[in-house]
């Protein structure tokens, strides 16, 4: 699933630079429940919508966790006939009705159609040919989007407490991912709420690290304890050199890959270069939490496309 990113800039100033992570995400969604949707067609209606998307706003990020808010279509056929041949075409008039909302608790934002015609040698390419007419800059489909922003925002501003309080359960819970997650997916342009979730994301942060530091130390354990020779010890270091330096048991996994070292050199008198991460003079504790939550949502939106559902049977 591909997400788009939107600016609002009523709430920044012009010197006041956003990347990707600073705007509002916005899922383009094309539901299963659209009546007799060809299969090509849907795919052909889910481009146009990320063109309407990037139209719209700043463009594509490469970001791939989902977002809650979408804009999703529903297609009603107004008219269908054959066109005489040779060889005989399908025509059709397509009610292509776009709505923005929040997807996850069902709440429509608002709605807009846009009556569009296309003809092909087969139903799938009369579809195709009718969503190649929308225009991405479509005026209705303009406004409806900026009403939408500022829905968006509202969510932010009113719902900031529930998501702090989701986060704050999620890491209770020793769901940390889940935690940072939320966090992290809070935009700047909401100044109080992202600032909050700064502050709220070290902690949580900290308690991850160190509780994969403590899983990934024993894993380098168990597989060095197996052979203690040079293919232990690199499989080994496999483990190790993805513990965080900011981690409580750093210092033991250094001690660890110490004693590897010297053990190899022992057997084979080989030169062991493998190291573990090194803490940077520069380190910001809150620059790797932030970057850590956005990575979190990331490898959740690529292992976990499938377990998002959208609740929009009702917006039509």
């Amino acid at each position: 699933m591909i997400v788009f990113l939107l600016a609002f800039a009523g709430r920044l100033t012009a010197q006041e630079a956003m990347d990707d992570y600073d705007r509002i995400a916005i899922t383009p969604y094309v539901s299963e429940y659209i009546a007799d949707m060809p299969p090509s067609a849907a795919n052909n209606l889910e481009a146009k919508l990320t063109q309407i998307i990037a139209s719209n706003g700043l463009g594509a990020s490469d970001i791939s966790t989902s977002s809650r808010f979408i804009i999703t279509p529903n297609v009603v056929v107004s008219n269908k006939h054959i066109v005489p041949g040779p060889p005989p075409r399908v025509a059709v008039t397509l009610d292509v009705v776009f709505y923005v909302g929040d997807g996850i608790s069902g709440t429509k934002f608002g709605s807009t159609t846009v009556t569009a015609k296309g003809v092909g040698s087969n139903e799938d390419k009369a579809y195709i040919s009718a969503f190649n007419q929308i225009r991405a800059n479509n005026a209705s489909i303009q406004k409806l989007i900026d009403r939408s922003k500022q829905k968006i925002l509202e969510y932010y501003d009113d719902g900031c407490g529930y998501i702090l309080k989701d986060a704050e359960v999620a890491a209770a819970q020793n769901n940390y991912d889940l935690a940072l997650a939320l966090l992290g997916n809070i935009p700047r342009i909401n100044r109080d709420c992202y600032d909050k979730a700064m502050k709220a994301i070290i902690p949580i942060y900290e308690k991850k690290i160190n509780r994969d530091c403590g899983i990934l130390l024993n894993q380098a354990r168990n597989v060095w304890n197996t052979g203690q020779d040079y293919d232990a010890a690199k499989k080994a270091m496999n483990y190790l050199q993805r513990i965080q330096p900011e981690a409580v048991c750093y210092k033991e996994a250094t001690e660890l890959s110490n004693e590897m070292g010297s053990r190899v050199r022992q057997l084979d008198d080989r030169v062991w270069d493998l190291t573990l991460r090194v803490q940077q003079d520069d380190t910001d504790l809150q620059r790797e939490a932030i970057q850590a939550a956005r990575d979190v949502g990331v490898a959740r939106g690529n292992n976990q496309p499938s377990s998002v559902v959208y609740h929009v049977r009702d917006w039509w």
